[in-house]
């Protein structure tokens, strides 16, 4: 680089940090220089729906495909559990023999296989529950 002359913009010459440092790993990754450095930093997650009265999560009903090997179920998610209401465990088992269908529990979040949401949410009312629909 001349010492008289201003570097063209995006060219080499105006780097001024490393990108990459065998003895430090990638600066990119830990956020310490590059060009790509603020692409790479992990954002916060979106924030889940709360209830303004309890700070719970709303009870959710949606469809997923990815991840199974082409099949889809139906999640029930952010389901509590209180007095005069059935457990998980227990919900899951009564979801499955209403539907017909197979299902398992996974992580506090019930799986029901095929697209079964209208009659997911259609039984979670007749418990008393307001169940939030998505995709439907």
């Amino acid at each position: 680089m001349n010492p008289g002359k201003k570097p063209k913009p995006g060219s080499t010459d105006d780097l001024s940090q490393p990108v990459y440092s065998t003895d430090k790993g990638d600066l990119r990754k830990a956020g310490l220089g590059g060009s790509l450095g603020h692409l790479l930093k992990p954002t916060a997650p979106p924030a889940a729906k709360k209830n303004a009265e309890t700070g719970t999560r709303k009870l959710t009903v949606r469809l997923e495909r990815k991840g199974r090997g082409g099949k889809t179920v139906t999640l029930v998610e952010h389901y509590q559990p209180a007095s005069g209401r059935p457990s998980l465990a227990d919900l899951a088992r009564d979801l499955k023999a209403h539907c017909g269908t197979g299902g398992s529990l996974e992580d506090n979040t019930i799986l029901i296989q095929g697209d079964q949401r209208p009659r997911v949410a259609a039984y979670l009312r007749q418990l008393g529950l307001d169940p939030s629909v998505s995709g439907s």
